[in-house]
């Protein structure tokens, strides 16, 4: 959860058998550590120019992200948590990204490309891809929603949409 001039973030400790204890927090539990904003008086000027200022709030919230990803898999993983390093995160993003592109642009243009002589219309090609990017975006968050571990994220982020309302 991000605020003006802090960001936190909780994750719930693995419950093991036999443990009666991880770290700060008791098996189950949920750990909650909070961070103040390192603003720079560079970065401040910079967010003030109208098109600067989404580019840089975008990579600010993906470098919490990814510090809020790695606090969260040494919370589950522990020790083994040590191994997964900056290659590898940059290495999962760009797959994310070329299977997000791949997925949700790259798929839908070339299934109406195959269509295209039957519709007769760039209006009509732009409804029925529009149509089609909808159906895969709601599709792929059914079957995610299948998933239990996603299912409770998903139950998070509804409660944390909640809190800030």
């Amino acid at each position: 959860m991000r605020g003006v001039r802090h960001w936190a973030v909780a994750v719930r400790k693995p419950a093991e058998e036999g443990d009666e204890s991880v770290g700060d927090a008791a098996p189950g539990d949920i750990a909650v550590r909070e961070f103040a904003f390192a603003q720079r008086g560079r970065t401040r000027k910079l967010a003030r120019v109208p098109l600067l200022r989404g580019v840089i709030a975008l990579y600010g919230s993906l470098a919490i992200g990814l510090k809020a990803l790695n606090i969260a898999a040494a919370a589950q993983l522990g020790e083994e948590a040590e191994d997964l390093s900056g290659g590898l995160w940059v290495g999962i993003l760009v797959i994310a990204f070329v299977f997000a592109i791949g997925l949700f642009f790259v798929a839908p243009v070339t299934l109406v490309n195959l269509i295209r002589h039957r519709l007769g219309s760039s209006i009509l090609f732009w409804l029925v891809e529009g149509a089609l990017r909808t159906a895969i975006l709601l599709g792929y968050l059914s079957l995610l929603a299948r998933m239990r571990d996603l299912r409770r994220t998903f139950e998070y982020n509804g409660a944390e949409h909640k809190v800030i309302s």
